[in-house]
């Protein structure tokens, strides 16, 4: 949902920030933020994900 529409739900809207103000929910938002994640569309990953697409090696 847009930022703009958070106007047609002034309720939903002062539930998440109400969530957001919360300490637990900031430290939360930090969790796997020091963890490098692998591309999706790598070509390890196509090799796992394909392997009849690629040569035996």
């Amino acid at each position: 949902m847009g930022a703009g529409r958070w106007g047609d739900f002034p309720e939903v809207d002062r539930w998440f920030q109400a969530v957001n103000t919360r300490p637990v929910v900031a430290r939360a938002r930090l969790t796997g933020k020091d963890v490098e994640f692998k591309a999706p569309g790598d070509e390890v990953s196509r090799r796992a994900l394909y392997p009849s697409n690629y040569a035996a090696a």
